[in-house]
């Protein structure tokens, strides 16, 4: 069990701060370093052994009945890991909640924590308990499970991780009919894996007798051509996203962590998420293609795009990567798939909107001005080699994420403490996605909000000065003021629009905030033109084929 709840928690706190691959990585890497498998296997042991003891409370069982029934709650190929290692640990975790510790404690006897001033629930006043000295001796050697979740995702990250692109596509032209994996939930579905020429944004050949070359549900019917009664010339354009975590919609739901919400619905989802690295592109503000709902509103500048000209159907691209910088986005551009020459143009958006100034080590080793005004400038010069001409590109500013603090540290966290004492615990382990923002130390927080100002004012430099062959440019700051005045005019409150298992992220309702205005500060024509067949082209082809 330990070992899938420290997959868990490395996803849960350390995803936004660096790249996945390279964690993993570590993970097998000898010795461990401080900061890396030995402190996620503790921070998985004491936030999930925190939720057992409160679902013990809560529903009036005794842990070692709660044990008993926890791993059911889990997919079938999570429940033998589980099952092992409840039956290796479960008599000394009951033995130590018995003797009156929290999880913090349980999990220091179990021999899995070894830091005692590091902990999640600050306000017991039990000491640390000493490990069992014969528990190594009495558990043994730890077998090899029916399902490794760290063998799994090392051995996944190698095949997809690297490359940001589909691990099912067999054309190779990084397009796939499969949802997950990098697949149809971040770039428009393919409707021929099998035809390297047949994709989402490709323009339509003379020579593609009724063949949907775009895949946008629009084809040749009864002899009719009706891409080209119903698309040509009518502008049409694709959303692409370059960016990080947020971007991507980072999302760990709440229920997950919520003793009190946990049923055994709450984890059916689990490996569907983990293979989509715990981001929901799909419901994000430059490539959401759901429908929203009252509670949780969708909107994006695809889905402006698409109802503008439906010809636009199914043109999305988002690469956005978990706790990218400017610097490795130098070299993640390159997994954005464009043909300069074959492919409509597109609305591009360049969001990096932390990961500069944020890491889980201790210090302000930030990117400075010049090195990010280099990344930026070799990004932009890759993308004048693959955006067809009339692109245009929207660069967005860094956020100043003080505001963090400011919103949530009093707050309490689904786990069941407050959200200080999340970070706290997160930072002490040295594994918080952002120790600068995240930190009670507001000198600290402040040297963030600084750096990240210098930062995004590169952007305004960079429109001015410098102009590219195949787009326009544009900056905007990073919206959240403009975002948090909106929805408190509606009567919300502005820690609502945070995530809140990681108290980090912008969420559900931020996404939509920030499409919405972002589409009331775009230039006149970026959008394109309204296609004036959208209804014949909605009676004749429906959903287009859906997504």
């Amino acid at each position: 069990m330990l070992v899938w709840l420290a997959l868990f928690l490395l996803c849960v706190v350390r995803v936004d701060s660096f790249d996945l691959a390279s964690l993993v990585r570590n993970r097998f890497a000898e010795p461990i370093a401080p900061g890396s498998a030995e402190q996620f296997e503790c921070i998985g042991c004491t936030i999930v052994l925190s939720i057992i003891e409160q679902m013990a409370d809560i529903h009036g069982k005794t842990v070692d009945k709660v044990l008993d029934e926890f791993c059911y709650l889990f997919p079938l190929e999570v429940q033998a890991t589980c099952l092992y290692y409840v039956n290796l640990y479960g008599e000394d975790i009951v033995r130590l909640f018995t003797a009156g510790y929290n999880s913090d404690g349980v999990c220091h006897g179990l021999s899995v924590c070894t830091d005692p001033t590091c902990r999640l629930i600050p306000t017991s006043k039990l000491p640390m308990p000493t490990a069992d000295p014969t528990l190594e001796q009495r558990i043994g050697p730890k077998r090899n499970t029916q399902w490794d979740p760290w063998g799994w995702l090392k051995n996944l990250i190698n095949k997809f991780g690297n490359k940001h692109e589909p691990f099912f596509d067999f054309d190779g032209d990084i397009f796939s009919p499969e949802p997950d994996f990098r697949g149809s939930t971040w770039r428009g579905r393919d409707c021929n894996d099998f035809d390297a020429e047949v994709y989402p944004g490709r323009r339509e050949e003379e020579s593609a007798s009724g063949l949907d070359q775009n895949c946008n549900g629009v084809f040749k019917k009864g002899g009719i051509d009706y891409e080209k009664m119903y698309c040509e010339g009518s502008g049409q354009l694709g959303a692409i996203l370059l960016g990080d975590s947020a971007g991507a919609h980072f999302h760990i739901p709440p229920d997950w962590m919520n003793a009190s919400a946990i049923n055994g619905n709450t984890y059916n989802n689990l490996l569907f998420m983990a293979s989509n690295e715990l981001d929901e592109p799909w419901a994000s503000a430059w490539t959401g293609y759901i429908n929203g709902t009252k509670d949780s509103p969708v909107d994006s500048i695809y889905k402006h795009l698409r109802s503008r000209n439906r010809c636009n159907h199914r043109d999305y691209q988002n690469v956005g990567v978990n706790g990218a910088r400017s610097g490795a986005t130098v070299n993640i551009v390159k997994d954005v798939a464009r043909n300069q020459t074959l492919d409509y143009p597109v609305l591009f958006s360049l969001e990096l909107i932390g990961n500069d100034v944020c890491s889980p080590h201790h210090n302000t080793d930030f990117t400075t001005p010049a090195e990010f005004k280099k990344n930026i400038l070799e990004i932009l010069e890759y993308l004048d080699t693959i955006l067809p001409a009339g692109s245009h590109v929207l660069m967005t500013g860094l956020a100043q994420g003080s505001v963090l603090w400011d919103f949530m540290h009093a707050r309490t966290h689904p786990i069941g403490t407050t959200y200080a004492n999340v970070y706290q615990f997160l930072n002490c382990m040295h594994a918080s996605p952002c120790w600068t923002w995240m930190n009670a130390n507001s000198t600290v927080r402040e040297a963030g909000d600084k750096r990240a100002a210098e930062l995004s004012d590169v952007y305004p430099t960079i429109v001015a000065g410098y102009k590219f062959k195949h787009f326009d440019m544009m900056y905007k700051p990073f919206p959240f003021k403009e975002i948090v005045a909106q929805w408190t005019k509606m009567g919300g409150q502005p820690w609502q629009l945070i995530e809140p298992s990681d108290g980090f992220h912008p969420n559900q309702i931020s996404n939509w905030l920030t499409a919405l205005y972002t589409v009331s500060i775009l230039p006149p024509g970026w959008l394109g033109p309204v296609n004036p067949y959208n209804n014949n082209i909605t009676a004749m082809f429906g959903t287009q084929g859906g997504y």
